[in-house]
């Protein structure tokens, strides 16, 4: 008896001082306010409240919200986000609020809106570029909801190398959850520092990457400039991006690339499996079929067995979800696999932890880079 009166004495006492840590992080949270910081699109916004309720735009966006713990206060986002259900177990109940080029501000207004009244702890979510085929920037966003006050649109982008760690802190500073952002950026380094290692004083291995938006023509294929996350993504995997100018993106012909004789081709493919969870299934025979597709293509092309990478049989696609965003770790660990085969390096096992931080089990049988690399 006395054994269990000390026992419940001890799990009473770890509870109380559990407690007490929440309580003295919410007032350190509500202390704090006014918080006035400069968004990623250098805009300087003020928080008034804090943060209950939460807009996403963009995948990246969620994502963010969903490894800082707090998945449960997105209360809209749009159709990318809502369809990969499998990435957010915890955004259960947001309303759709359009896609990330065509965001319904009416609906946002209608989600923000409380009783006829719009309260001062809702924040909005979304890119900081200029409106691209991926989505709105802040700056338009802010501009169609200037009519409404009180709801506060911050540009926070999570895909740039530069940029992540600071904005994850900045987003964990505005919901409180400061130990969860400290905790992503301890992973976030451990991982950068295992690539570099893993790459160092290996020869740099040219790289075409060809992005999502190309036509089909052999004249129109989109690829990464120098100026990218992509590029500098290749750079810290120990890679060189053959297309080199001063722009995000651009267009080149095949003709191009042939010249340049590169080593790898990289294809970026945005291609989500049916049941909206990571990854590809090969056992789906639809997205079986469409990898091969898209590999076959590049393969066929004209002049090709007269490049490396067709020659050499080093053409992959990769998926878009495991490479762009808070997950940028995982993009480099498979692209220094894809370009060094021989490196101690498993990007499925960096892939599954940050699945981790997301709440989410590693799903067997999937894959994110077609074929996969020995």
């Amino acid at each position: 008896m006395r054994k269990r009166i000390a026992e419940a004495s001890v799990i009473s006492i770890i509870l109380l001082i559990l407690f007490a840590d929440c309580a003295q992080a919410s007032d350190s949270a509500v202390s704090d306010l006014p918080m006035t910081f400069t968004d990623s699109e250098n805009r300087l916004i003020t928080i008034h409240a804090p943060v209950q309720r939460i807009i996403v735009l963009n995948e990246n966006a969620a994502e963010a919200v969903v490894i800082l713990g707090s998945g449960e206060n997105v209360v809209g986002a749009v159709d990318q986000v809502l369809e990969k259900g499998g990435y957010y177990p915890s955004i259960k109940n947001a309303v759709r609020v359009g896609s990330r080029t065509e965001i319904d501000f009416e609906k946002i207004v209608k989600v923000a809106e409380k009783e006829d009244k719009i309260y001062p702890d809702i924040i909005v979510l979304c890119y900081t570029a200029p409106d691209r085929a991926y989505g709105m920037g802040a700056d338009t966003v802010s501009q169609k909801l200037s009519a409404f006050k009180n709801i506060t649109v911050i540009g926070l982008n999570f895909y740039e190398p530069e940029k992540v760690k600071s904005e994850m802190l900045a987003l964990g500073k505005i919901l409180g959850k400061e130990s969860e952002a400290e905790r992503y950026v301890a992973w976030y380094d451990g991982e950068i520092k295992k690539a570099k290692s893993a790459v160092l004083g290996q020869d740099q291995t040219t790289v075409f990457f060809e992005s999502m938006g190309s036509s089909g023509a052999l004249s129109d294929l989109s690829t990464y400039g120098g100026n990218s996350a992509m590029s500098q993504m290749v750079n810290e995997a120990g890679g060189f991006s053959i297309f080199q100018e001063e722009c995000e993106s651009a267009k080149v012909a095949w003709e191009w690339v042939a010249a340049q004789s590169p080593d790898v081709i990289i294809k970026h493919q945005p291609l989500t499996a049916q049941d909206g969870m990571p990854g590809w299934s090969m056992g789906d025979s639809a997205s079986a079929k469409k990898l091969k597709e898209i590999r076959n293509n590049i393969l066929s092309r004209p002049g090709g067995t007269k490049i490396p990478a067709i020659s050499n049989d080093r053409v992959y696609v990769l998926s878009v979800d495991a490479t762009v965003g808070p997950d940028l770790p995982v993009g480099i660990a498979s692209i220094a696999k894809i370009l060094h085969p021989e490196i101690d390096i498993d990007p499925d096992q960096v892939y599954e932890e940050y699945l981790e931080l997301l709440g989410v089990s590693w799903p067997e049988g999937r894959t994110f880079v077609y074929p996969d690399v020995g």
